[in-house]
């Protein structure tokens, strides 16, 4: 056990990894969180990551990294180009659907 500030603390031991795994922060006055340098490592987290925060039944708070991907809005203009690349001659598409025409 170790003392922050007056504060008993107890540590605990992670069956799997047999080593301490929870660390205390402090939540600052208005509502931020500064990670242990070790966690961020452990996780291969860096500054500015995004995470989700959820509660559990029990009260606790979940802390997961966010995947996010770049996405684009498609414009009427960008959505018509690929319609047009998409688009076979009237020939091709009789002969397609002759091929694919279930057989009775």
């Amino acid at each position: 056990m170790s003392r922050i500030a007056g504060i008993r603390l107890a540590r605990f031991l992670h069956p799997a990894y047999n080593k301490i795994t929870m660390e205390i922060v402090r939540l600052g006055k208005k509502g931020q969180v500064s990670l242990p340098k070790a966690v961020l490592m452990r996780l291969g987290l860096k500054g500015e990551a995004l995470l989700l925060v959820d509660i559990t039944p029990e009260g606790g708070i979940l802390l997961k990294p966010a995947g996010v991907y770049p996405i684009e809005i498609y414009s009427e203009k960008r959505i018509n180009e690929f319609l047009a690349e998409d688009r076979m001659p009237p020939e091709k598409h009789r002969r397609v659907k002759r091929r694919i025409r279930p057989a009775r």
